[in-house]
């Protein structure tokens, strides 16, 4: 309690800093550490071996451009196309057997489908899918994420 009230005597009022929030808090995984406040605007941006930070909210004009490809040994993955109307088609080659499953995501987060996979060519009817964007992860049967594609719906 003593150390909270020299903390507070020791900061000048005149160069406090204030944040007005209405929720906030704390996280922490995998050896990152993530503390958050809602209704703040954006403070800074920080680039640096592979990650980027954006402090703040309000990040209306940041725009995800490229998606990270992972290179598997023996697999190729071709979505087309992109832009799609109403029909997408999912090409999986492989050199060797398997079985994988696609998702379709929404901007928002929301699983729109989800489809099994067999090596060769696949349709997805997207006619009923409003305009915008969506991202198309492809998996194996237990989970592993092979690739994540952004797909623009006409």
């Amino acid at each position: 309690m003593v150390f909270f009230f020299m903390l507070l005597l020791g900061v000048p009022a005149g160069h406090a800093q204030q944040a007005i929030a209405s929720a906030g808090g704390s996280g922490a995984a995998g050896g990152y550490k993530v503390d958050w406040t809602l209704g703040e605007p954006v403070i800074e941006t920080f680039r640096g071996s592979g990650h980027i930070l954006t402090q703040g909210l309000h990040q209306t004009n940041i725009i995800t451009t490229s998606l990270p490809e992972r290179e598997v040994p023996g697999l190729a993955v071709r979505v087309y196309p992109n832009p799609v109307g109403d029909r997408l088609m999912i090409e999986v080659v492989r050199t060797e057997g398997g079985h994988f499953r696609c998702e379709l995501y929404d901007v928002t987060g929301h699983r729109m489908l989800q489809k099994s996979l067999d090596p060769g060519v696949e349709e997805i009817t997207m006619g009923g899918f409003a305009p915008g964007l969506y991202f198309l992860r492809v998996l194996t049967l237990e989970g592993k994420e092979l690739t994540t594609r952004k797909i623009i719906k006409q």
